[in-house]
């Protein structure tokens, strides 16, 4: 407990300059694409700890209510890629993997909203990546998200509420603590090919359910963290 109340300390420390407590919140552009890198630090019970590795190519499109999502990771070490389109119009999940033409789908039973720091976030302060000239000016802010029973500190960028960095504390699921730090890359504004929220062919009529060889909890749960940003 003790070294769990220091990480929270020096979070709060190295997030947090001119911390002012303010309550706060903002929203990402409706239309953007990008990259997620995560970093996830488990302690099961009973079980030795694991670190997992995951990268994610998204398009979110608060618009038209889809979001389309390329997961890579690693586990136990193999490499898997898992395709994911969130289609909330139509109440639809659709899970894939392309390399072997196999899909399942099912019913979205969450409703969709925007990729936010809510307004019950706590504001800890602003500070700057880079130097000199090449100066990216950020905020940090402070939240929780009880479905997953983490404490979140986010920073965005100080103009446009652009997504830069997040570091999860919890325990949730079949882990009883947990850590994750997520950076955001490449971020673009729009939808460049709107075609990636359609699912692929195979998935559209009499799909055969595949099953996986790797553990398809594990992929779920590494990527559980940014979809309960966008939906609830």
């Amino acid at each position: 407990m003790l070294n769990w109340l220091v990480f929270c300390a020096v979070v709060l420390f190295v997030r947090g300059q001119e911390p002012d407590g303010e309550a706060a919140g903002c929203c990402t552009p409706d239309q953007w694409e990008g990259y997620i890198g995560e970093l996830t630090g488990v302690a099961p019970r009973f079980r030795r700890a694991r670190v997992f590795a995951s990268g994610i190519e998204i398009s979110y499109d608060y618009n038209n209510k889809k979001v389309a999502e390329t997961v890579h990771f690693r586990f136990m070490n193999k490499s898997v890629s898992v395709g994911l389109i969130f289609d909330f119009g139509k109440q639809k999940m659709y899970r894939f993997l392309e390399s072997r033409q196999k899909c399942k789908t099912r019913n979205l039973k969450a409703t969709f909203r925007r990729f936010c720091i809510p307004g019950t976030a706590q504001k800890l302060g602003s500070f700057y990546f880079g130097a000199g000239r090449n100066k990216l000016q950020v905020t940090s802010y402070r939240m929780a998200i009880p479905k997953m029973r983490c404490e979140v500190f986010a920073d965005v960028t100080s103009s446009g509420c652009i997504p830069v960095g997040e570091t999860v504390i919890g325990a949730a699921g079949l882990f009883k603590k947990y850590m994750m730090e997520v950076g955001f890359a490449n971020i673009t504004p729009g939808i460049k090919d709107p075609s990636v929220f359609n699912p692929p062919d195979f998935c559209q009529s009499d799909y055969k359910a595949y099953e996986d060889s790797h553990d398809e909890e594990i992929d779920e749960y590494i990527v559980q963290y940014i979809h309960q940003r966008f939906m609830e």
